[in-house]
């Protein structure tokens, strides 16, 4: 997900964000591919001031992303992580 993606999304004052990417793999085995934040997302995140952000995804990173950068900014700044949330009912 790229900041195109999250900016038509009218976040003020909201603290806490659920993202339903409509993308999630389903429990029986971890994917190679999936939705995820890029590194530029996450910044517009954190711009934002959110507290949190969950992503019904395995990781707000891509599959393979040893160094993790995307889980660095947040935590970084101070924005815990939520993954793998079910938000089908949402």
């Amino acid at each position: 997900m790229s900041p195109r993606d999250l900016e038509p999304r009218d976040r003020g004052g909201v603290e806490r964000l659920l993202l339903r990417t409509r993308a999630a793999p389903g429990p029986a085995a971890f994917p190679h591919h999936f939705a995820h934040l890029t590194l530029e997302a996450a910044d517009l995140l954190v711009a934002s001031g959110l507290l949190l952000v969950g992503i019904d995804t395995p990781s707000v990173d891509a599959a393979g992303a040893a160094a993790l950068p995307v889980h660095r900014r947040l935590l970084a700044a101070g924005v815990a992580i939520l993954e793998g949330l079910e938000l089908g009912a949402v």
